[in-house]
């Protein structure tokens, strides 16, 4: 059984690992920045980031990211930054098939997004390029799901 104290709360789970609120599987999480880490092993050439360090612009073929069908949780690969690009590696949350993220307003990222929404992420399913738009989320059923005080963002397609 795997059990932690999360935001001041023990949490248990004997299945999946250690579930933050219910929502974020963090043992699907830490297997996918695994893959990402392989991925950048695997192409150097990648001018994307590399686990927890920044990169440049993603490069790959680009494709819609309603054609995505998401899922899971998981990690993508978002670039903030158009004019110059800016991209890490970050959890996300999936419900009802969209894609959730809730960036820290301390970090980079967050400033990027709320100065130009527009933004690109690389999906490790589909290992493509997909443009989408960061939307602030007020939903208060959504806004449940996460940690209380967070900025979510959910990302649609362009």
């Amino acid at each position: 059984m795997t059990s932690a104290f999360i935001d001041g709360e023990r949490t248990n789970d004997d299945t999946t690992g250690i579930r933050i609120q219910g929502v974020v599987n963090v043992n699907k999480i830490l297997m996918s920045l695994a893959t990402a880490l392989s991925l950048a092993v695997l192409a150097p050439g990648c001018k994307g980031p590399v686990l927890f360090s920044p990169g440049g612009a993603l490069e790959g073929p680009e494709a819609s990211l309603s054609e995505a069908k998401i899922t899971d949780d998981g990690v993508i690969q978002l670039e903030t930054r158009p004019r110059d690009p800016y991209s890490v590696n970050v959890g996300f949350v999936e419900i009802g098939g969209a894609i959730y993220i809730d960036p820290a307003p301390a970090r980079a990222r967050y400033a990027h997004i709320a100065t130009d929404p527009q933004i690109r992420i690389r999906l490790e399913v589909t290992r493509t390029i997909d443009p989408a738009t960061a939307l602030a989320i007020s939903d208060a059923k959504t806004l449940a799901r996460f940690p209380a005080g967070r900025k979510v963002l959910k990302l649609v397609p362009r």
